[in-house]
């Protein structure tokens, strides 16, 4: 073989190699950025099951305990199926809700609110009068975890008539203690 053609040959087998280890150089990179640039853009960590409950807690206490005085939780069960209010705000419902240390709670589906609905002509007056001092049909969002992982907020929404729904988007926060509080609480638009 010519020395020409022979070195020709040689680079040509020896540039997939470059090319390659270059390529695979490259993805690295790409793949440290990315992951560098979501954990600045506030993806949090992912919080415990017991986080997660607690902050629902703390979130129903707030609401309802101290701001609507409620004496009965009415609480849509159903975690594969947004209630009203939730769907109308396109929030995923939480796949658990948690008990509240302070207030009962009552647990209903769907279907239970279709059969009061259909059993009674005023259904929201039936809802009312079969669990006194409720605040309503109350809805929890699924709990989002903040960029700093002792922050976090989830939605809850409250159906309390035809014409009366509500939602609340609750900021939790922890500090230097383990319990979660409720800095903030911000009243969304429902349609």
């Amino acid at each position: 073989m010519d020395r020409r053609v022979w070195s020709r040959f040689r680079a040509e087998r020896a540039a997939p190699w470059r090319t390659t280890r270059a390529s695979l150089i490259a993805r690295a990179g790409a793949l440290l950025l990315t992951g560098a640039l979501s954990s600045c853009a506030g993806h949090g960590a992912a919080l415990s099951d017991a986080d997660m409950s607690a902050i629902q807690r703390v979130a129903l206490h707030e609401l309802f305990s101290e701001r609507e005085h409620a004496r009965v939780l009415v609480v849509w069960s159903d975690s594969s199926d947004a209630g009203p209010v939730l769907a109308s705000l396109d929030e995923t419902p939480a796949s658990t809700v948690a008990a509240s240390s302070a207030l009962p709670q009552v647990r209903v589906s769907r279907d239970d609110v279709h059969a009061l609905f259909r059993d009674h002509p005023d259904g929201w007056a039936a809802l009312f009068e079969r669990h006194p001092g409720a605040a309503g049909l109350v809805e929890v969002g699924r709990v989002q975890p903040g960029a700093d992982p002792r922050t976090a907020t989830l939605v809850i929404g409250r159906s309390c008539g035809e014409h009366c729904r509500m939602a609340w988007r609750v900021a939790a926060r922890r500090d230097a203690s383990p319990e979660w509080r409720v800095p903030a609480v911000e009243r969304l638009e429902v349609e």
